[in-house]
C-alpha cells in the first residue's frame, strides 16, 4: 500500500500532444454510399497523463464526417485521458450528401482537441462525387446512358447490378466511368454497346472497383464482371476493364446445366476493338475446374482486334465447349504482379468440360490467332485440352509470338516466334508497346483484307498506322 501513488495529470500548457497525421484524406467518395473508415492517433509523448477536456468536430452540425473517439461513437467527447507515453485512436468515416454536381467536390472539417488551455486540430478532407446509381436495375427498353458523371453498380433484390433484357439495347457512350461494388456487374440477354461512339484511346470507357484508396489499386476481385448470356450481342470499343473477378464472360446463362451451352444456334456474338482487360480473378474456379480469367467463353462467337488482356489469377483467355473465334493483333500476357499470382496458362482451349461423372463436349468451328502474342512468366503458356471423339479444337496460329513447349510444327502453326521474349517497354506496369529490336517488329502479316479494323493499332485514330501490303508487327501496338 505504501508503494501506491495517484497518477498526476500534466497541466503544463507548453507540453503539446502529437498526431500521427496533420491531415486525414479520403479519396473520391460517392454520394450516399460512404467509404472506408480511417483513423489517426493522438499521442502523448510525456511522462505524465494528459486529460483532453473536449474533443469534437469543428462543424458540429455536419453530417459528412462521423467519429469514434477512443472506442466510443460520437462526434464529441469530454474528459478523455491520454496515458503517459501512450496514445488513443480517433476513427473517422465519411458520407457525402447528393449535391447534383457532375464534377468532384471537396468536403473539409477539423477535429479540435482542447486541453490545458491549448487547442490543436487535425484536418479532415474528402473528395465527393455525385453519380448515377443502378440498384439491381432491370433494363426493359432501349437505353443510352449519359457520361457526365460516373455510374455505380449496386446489388438489390437478388440482382447484382444491371440486367439488360432480351431484345433490348443498352448503349454506354465513350468516356463513361463505371464503378462496381462487390460481386456486381452487367448481365446481358440483349445487346450491349460499350464505347459505341469512341474514335481512339482518348475516348476510353472504364470499369473498375468502387474502392479508390491506393491500397485497392489493381487489386483483382473487387467486382464481378460483364456477362454476355446466351443469345446476346455485344460491341466493345475502347473499353478498359480492371479489378474484376472475371472480366468478360460470354455464353453462360442462369442455368447450371452446361450441356445447354453446346447449342450453336444461340451463341453470343461479341466484337472487341482496342479493349484492355487487366488484373482479374480472385481464386474462383469455373465449372469443371477451369480458373476464371480475363476473357472467358462457353461456345461463343468472338472477333477481337488490337486488344490486350494481362495479369489474371486464371487463364487470360479461356475458350471452352467450342465456338467461333478470330483474334487479330492481340496481346495476351501474364507475368503476375503484387496483387496477382500467375499460376495458370495464359491461353486455355478445351472442347470438353467435366462435372463429376458427366462430360459435355462440343467441337470448335475455329480458334484462329493472327499476329497475336501469347506470353508470360511460366514455362508453358498454352494449354490445348481435347477429347478426340468429340471433334477438333481447330486452333490456327499465324505469325504469332508464343511461349510453349508443345510441338507447334505438328499443330500446323505458321511462322511462329517461339519462346522469344516480345521485349515490351514495361510489361510489369502494363506498357505493352514494343521495344526497339523486339522480335515482333515486322514479323506479322497484313490482315486488313479480312479484318479492316486492323489498319490502325491499339489507339486507333491517334495510333500508329499499320503498313498496308507490308509486314504488320505482332501484338496490339505497332512499333
Amino acid at each position: 500500500m505504501n508503494s501506491c501513488k495517484k497518477d498526476q495529470l500534466l497541466t503544463d500548457s507548453s507540453k503539446l500532444l502529437l498526431f500521427s497525421t496533420d491531415t486525414l484524406t479520403f479519396d473520391t467518395v460517392f454520394t450516399t454510399l460512404g467509404t472506408t473508415t480511417k483513423y489517426f492517433k493522438i499521442i502523448n509523448p510525456h511522462n505524465q497523463n494528459i486529460e483532453i477536456i473536449d474533443i469534437h468536430l469543428k462543424n458540429a452540425g455536419s453530417t459528412t464526417f462521423r467519429l469514434n473517439i477512443d472506442g466510443v461513437s460520437g462526434n464529441s467527447a469530454q474528459n478523455i485521458i491520454v496515458p503517459a507515453n501512450d496514445s488513443i485512436y480517433v476513427f473517422v468515416a465519411v458520407t457525402v450528401n447528393p449535391g447534383g454536381i457532375d464534377v468532384p467536390f471537396i468536403y473539409s472539417d477539423d477535429v479540435e482537441i482542447n486541453f490545458n488551455g491549448n487547442t490543436q486540430s487535425v484536418n479532415l478532407m474528402a473528395w465527393g462525387q455525385d453519380a448515377y446509381f443502378h440498384y439491381g436495375e432491370i433494363i426493359t427498353s432501349n437505353t443510352t446512358w449519359l457520361n457526365n458523371k460516373p455510374h455505380v453498380l449496386v446489388s438489390k433484390d437478388g440482382i447484382p447490378g444491371v440486367l439488360v433484357s432480351s431484345g433490348v439495347t443498352l448503349n454506354i457512350p465513350k468516356n463513361t466511368h463505371i464503378y462496381g461494388m462487390n460481386n456486381t456487374g452487367i448481365y446481358c440477354w440483349g445487346t450491349l454497346n460499350m464505347g459505341y461512339n469512341a474514335a481512339s484511346c482518348s475516348d476510353t470507357t472504364t470499369m473498375e472497383g468502387i474502392r479508390l484508396e491506393s491500397y485497392y489499386d489493381n487489386l483483382p476481385g473487387q467486382w464481378g464482371g460483364i456477362n454476355m448470356l446466351r443469345g446476346s450481342t455485344g460491341n466493345f470499343k475502347y473499353v478498359s476493364i480492371n479489378e474484376s473477378s472475371y472480366g468478360i464472360f460470354t455464353g453462360s446463362d442462369t442455368t447450371s446445366n452446361v450441356n445447354l451451352f453446346t447449342n450453336n444456334s444461340n451463341r453470343p456474338s461479341i466484337n472487341l476493338e482496342s479493349v484492355i482487360i487487366s488484373n482479374t480473378g480472385f481464386g474462383q474456379f469455373a465449372n469443371g475446374g477451369f480458373k476464371f480469367g480475363g476473357l472467358n467463353s462457353f461456345n461463343s462467337k468472338i472477333r477481337a482486334v488490337n486488344s490486350v488482356i494481362y495479369n489474371s489469377t486464371g487463364s487470360n483467355l479461356l475458350l471452352i465447349l467450342g465456338g467461333d473465334y478470330k483474334f487479330y493483333n492481340c496481346t495476351f500476357y501474364n507475368g503476375g504482379s503484387v496483387s496477382v499470382q500467375h499460376q495458370t496458362e495464359v491461353l486455355l482451349i478445351s472442347n470438353f468440360i467435366q462435372q463429376g461423372a458427366f462430360i459435355d463436349t462440343n467441337a470448335f468451328d475455329n480458334a484462329e490467332f493472327n499476329n497475336c502474342i501469347v506470353y508470360g512468366s511460366l514455362d508453358e503458356e498454352l494449354s490445348l485440352n481435347k477429347i478426340d471423339a468429340s471433334g477438333g479444337l481447330n486452333v490456327q496460329m499465324n505469325n504469332c509470338n508464343i511461349k510453349t513447349k508443345l510441338n507447334t510444327d505438328s499443330l500446323g502453326f505458321v511462322a511462329l516466334k517461339k519462346n522469344i521474349s516480345p521485349a515490351f517497354i514495361d510489361a510489369y506496369n502494363g506498357d505493352f508497346h514494343l521495344s526497339a529490336g523486339s522480335p515482333c517488329v515486322d514479323a506479322g502479316f497484313d490482315v486488313s483484307g479480312v479484318y479492316p479494323l486492323s489498319l490502325k493499332d491499339f489507339c486507333g485514330g491517334t495510333g500508329s498506322s499499320r503498313p498496308i501490303g507490308a509486314a504488320f508487327d505482332i501484338g496490339a501496338f505497332e512499333y
